[in-house]
């Protein structure tokens, strides 16, 4: 067993990070967006729900292993 070797260098990293974190906050905008609308789409409101507690997720997994909490 060899010893372990990031996939992504330290600016990539922040690359990766930043682009779910912007992914994360444009899901979460659009679906309040979309919820103040009069007629709504039941299947678009459960992908942009959906879609904003995914990347939300990532963004906070993201966050930690940032932080040096997880792995």
């Amino acid at each position: 067993m060899g010893e372990f070797k990031p996939i992504l260098d330290s600016s990539a990293k922040k690359v990766v990070y930043l682009a779910v974190s912007i992914l994360a906050v444009f899901c979460v905008v659009a679906f309040f967006l979309y919820e103040n609308k009069s007629k709504r789409n039941f299947f678009t409101e459960v992908i942009l729900a959906v879609g904003s507690a995914c990347s939300l997720g990532t963004a906070i997994f993201f966050a930690l292993v940032k932080a040096d909490v997880v792995l």
